[in-house]
């Protein structure tokens, strides 16, 4: 591949060289690199000179490297390259750019050939919760024969592979990598746990999720070595809601208003927690008290169902500013150009209504819940075209109630049990297999 084409939509310079060079590989540690790579320069976090850029430049260049990127401010760290190209028989390609991370993350969702979009992925944010939500979803997958990979905090999981991370959210590169590596292992779905970190280096940057789910937020991160503000802890969460068609939020968080109010009007929002008020929420949490039994059961409602749906039932309304549901405007969710420019999309939809009955904005296509354990309750009849129109319906909808057991303790594994269920209801796996899937969950 020419350096040129996996420059396409990212603004750089050419200081030196010629950038119609054939490329046969992308790294961005210079410890990996070989000829023929194109080196990323990544800005260094060290004030060890053996670990800056000029070091990581001369690293790369001697284990044979001749194309680097690099960002603007690094430019001078270049200039003993173009001395030794002087030496040298061989060009060096020198180009720069505003930001090398951002540069990365497109370069290497290029390089990869976009893997995101053979894929369904789910995002999942929160200070608290994201890798029990993953190995939930994983449980349920499995039960419902979906095959399903993860990016977390335990390491690279997918099929037979379980590789470890130095990262939860590991450095762009590996998260695109790992996606063409689950795509070719003919995986649907991707979860990736997505911290702050990630979001504030880029590592994301470029993708677009499926799905997105967000678990609340505390001042745990807060320090001179992650985030100097909450302010900027906070800002940095609020990304998911810019890459996310779809995010569910714990209506439960202790800042649920401010982190709705904060949201990409973009992104459609669903809420999950244990009031009425949330579109899929529980009650009658129970805990075993048997000694050594750590069972918990719950009953889980949402207003109405369509098995068959998938993604593709009904349209969520999104939360304005002030987190009240409002008619969703068709076509105003966005999509992400490789350049990480939002362009118009069409609305995102699941199989279940934004609002259980009585809520202002509810809207939803509904059927029958065929056969799942327990089911209570009787559907509406309330149904929507593909705008998000309501008609006028025929019955008034009761929620349905299923009865969900895990093997795990404590409420806050409810409201981590209610956003994976979430997540696969909206990617249309039968209530049956979230039922088995959570009931057999265990998180190492």
């Amino acid at each position: 591949m020419e350096l040129r084409e996996l420059l396409t939509d990212i603004d750089h310079n050419l200081i030196s060289g010629d950038s119609s060079v054939q490329v046969s590989g992308v790294s961005y540690d210079s410890r990996l690199s070989g000829p023929g790579d194109l080196f990323v320069a990544l800005p260094s976090a060290s004030h060890n000179p053996e670990h800056g850029v000029a070091h990581n430049l001369k690293s790369a260049f001697t284990a044979g490297v001749r194309s680097f990127v690099i960002n603007q401010a690094d430019q001078p760290a270049a200039a003993p390259l173009l001395l030794d190209d002087a030496a040298s028989e061989d060009t060096v390609t020198v180009l720069t750019v505003a930001d090398t991370r951002q540069a990365l993350a497109m370069i290497s969702r290029r390089w990869f050939g976009f893997p995101e979009r053979e894929l369904k992925v789910v995002a999942l944010t929160g200070t608290k919760g994201k890798t029990t939500i993953s190995y939930m979803l994983a449980d349920m997958a499995d039960a419902a024969g979906v095959p399903l990979g993860l990016i977390g905090s335990n390491g690279i999981i997918f099929g037979d592979e379980h590789l470890k991370l130095p990262n939860t959210t590991p450095e762009s590169y590996e998260i695109h990598k790992t996606l063409r590596l689950m795509a070719d292992a003919h995986m649907a779905v991707a979860v990736i746990e997505t911290t702050s970190q990630g979001f504030k280096l880029h590592r994301t940057d470029g993708l677009e999720f499926d799905l997105g789910v967000y678990t609340n937020i505390s001042n745990d991160h807060v320090s001179p070595t992650e985030h100097p503000t909450f302010e900027d802890y906070f800002a940095c969460k609020e990304q998911i809601f810019d890459q996310a068609k779809l995010c569910f939020v714990n209506r439960d968080a202790a800042m649920f208003d401010q982190i709705v109010a904060a949201a990409n009007p973009s992104c459609t929002i669903a809420t999950y927690g244990e009031t009425d008020a949330a579109d899929i929420w529980a009650d009658g949490v129970t805990a075993a008290t048997t000694v050594g039994d750590m069972t918990t059961s719950f009953n889980c409602h949402w207003a109405s169902t369509n098995e068959s749906g998938g993604l593709g039932a009904t349209t969520l309304a999104p939360y304005d500013a002030a987190g009240l549901a409002t008619p969703a405007t068709p076509g105003s969710p966005t999509t992400t150009d490789n350049a990480g420019t939002a362009t118009p999309a069409t609305p995102v939809s699941i199989p279940f209504t934004a609002n259980h009955p009585g809520t202002p904005g509810a809207l939803g296509t509904t059927a029958t819940e065929p056969g799942a354990p327990g089911a209570s309750g009787s559907p509406t009849t309330t149904e929507t075209d593909h705008s998000g129109t309501a008609t006028e319906p025929t019955a008034p909808a009761t929620p349905v109630s299923i009865p969900f057991t895990m093997s795990l303790p404590g409420e806050f594994n409810v409201s981590n049990a209610l956003a994976a269920i979430s997540v696969g209801r909206a990617l249309g796996w039968p209530i049956e297999a979230l039922q088995r899937g959570l009931k057999s969950t265990q998180v190492p």
